[in-house]
């Protein structure tokens, strides 16, 4: 279960720092998330480290600039 609640929380912190809902090409990059967490030991500073570093939110628009 410990991938399962990972992928979870994840998902759930993305999409708040996205402000938005996540979409099918987020996936890649939830997959990834879990992945690496997983691989350290489920460390919640490797998640959030992930969160940050991943594509969506280094892509990340802000719709209200001009």
């Amino acid at each position: 279960e410990k991938d399962r609640f990972t992928r979870g929380l994840a998902a759930h912190l993305l999409s708040f720092a996205l402000a938005r809902e996540l979409g099918p090409t987020d996936q890649l990059a939830l997959d990834q998330i879990t992945a690496l967490t997983a691989s350290d030991d489920y460390r919640i500073q490797t998640l959030l480290k992930q969160v940050i570093l991943s594509e969506p939110f280094r892509s990340k628009t802000n719709p209200r600039k001009p």
